[in-house]
Parts: structure tokens; sequence; C-alpha cells
């Protein structure tokens, strides 16, 4: 909760980020990476054609370095 605001009465607009951070879905996993990295953002719109085609979240990150790293054993 955002400093003790009831979620009952607060709107969305009053909290949320105004600037969203886009990435083209087909650009590499390092790149989004290192954008999310220097723009200290936890969650990236993923983008086709400027039409949003999901999120990509550090949680996202954290699963496929994971995955990768496993398979290099």
């Amino acid at each position: 909760m955002s400093k003790g605001l009831s979620p009952d009465s607060v709107l969305v607009s009053e909290i949320i980020t105004a600037t969203l951070r886009t990435m083209d879905q087909y650009l590499p996993m390092d790149q989004a990476n290192q954008f999310m990295y220097e723009n200290k953002i936890r969650h990236l719109i993923v983008t086709e054609e400027e039409k949003v085609v999901g999120v990509l979240s550090v949680k996202d990150l954290v699963s496929y370095y994971a995955k990768s790293f496993r398979m290099q054993e």
C-alpha cells in the first residue's frame, strides 16, 4: 500500500508511474536486462509494432537466466 492510503478510496491514477518503459519483443533478453537495470525498473512493457503483447518482470529475468545457467552445466 502506498503511504497508508486505503485501497478502497485511492485511485490508480494517484499512485501509478506516469512514464511507461517499453521494448520491442524481438530485442535480446540481455538488452532488456540492461535497460531495466539502467532505468531502475522492475517491469517492462513488451510491444510488437507498438501494440502491447506482454510484461517482462525481474522475476522473468531471474527465471530465464537460471534456466540458461542450468543448461550450460
